[in-house]
């Protein structure tokens, strides 16, 4: 069923409610205008989006989704991937399974998961940013907790601001400290 004038529909059971959309697939629900959906079983609710994929939900305005399942509340993001979800605007991810909870973060791996924080870069699996915002994580399985924190490593568990960590299972609990190695267990400033 359509509603509104303009549209293209290239399938079957597509409901349009709205101008200048493309619908090339089936079962797809869009409420909105000029969005292009190249796949079947999207929910889209906002205008200017753009799926490449199925069985995404989608409630925002200038997205781009190349991948399915995924669920993105917000505007201006991009994802590659399966299996994620966004809340927020101007994030970028590349890869599937990843939760995201902010906005201009950027995201490439599996597993993420960022609450509440913004202007972070996550680079490996499986990483946890707990309300912070400007850091950067390259490696696996750590968890952040504070600003402006650079680690570079695997299943560091950091709490504080400003910390620059390489190496492997450190715990620092503080502020401005720089850590290299492994094994380590910092408590200060």
């Amino acid at each position: 069923m359509i509603y509104g004038y303009n549209n293209t529909v290239g399938g079957d059971l597509n409901t349009i409610t709205g101008s200048y959309n493309t619908a090339i697939g089936t079962q797809n629900d869009i409420y909105g205008n000029q969005n292009t959906l190249l796949g079947s079983i999207n929910d889209v609710y906002g205008s200017n989006n753009l799926l490449l994929g199925n069985y995404n939900n989608l409630n925002g305005s200038y997205n781009l989704v190349q991948g399915s399942v995924n669920d993105v509340t917000g505007s201006g993001n991009y994802l590659l991937g399966n299996y994620n979800d966004v809340l927020g605007n101007l994030n970028y991810v590349n890869g599937s399974a990843n939760c995201i909870e902010g906005s201009v973060n950027v995201v490439s791996g599996t597993y993420n998961t960022i609450d509440n924080g913004n202007y972070n870069v996550i680079n490996g699996t499986q990483n946890v940013i707990n309300e912070g915002s400007y850091n950067g994580v390259l490696g696996s399985a750590n968890y952040v907790q504070g600003d402006a924190n650079l680690l570079s490593g695997n299943l560091n568990d950091v709490i504080g601001t400003s910390n620059l960590i390489a190496g492997n299972c450190n715990d620092v609990y503080g502020d401005l400290n720089g850590v290299a190695g492994s094994g380590n267990y910092l408590v200060g400033s």
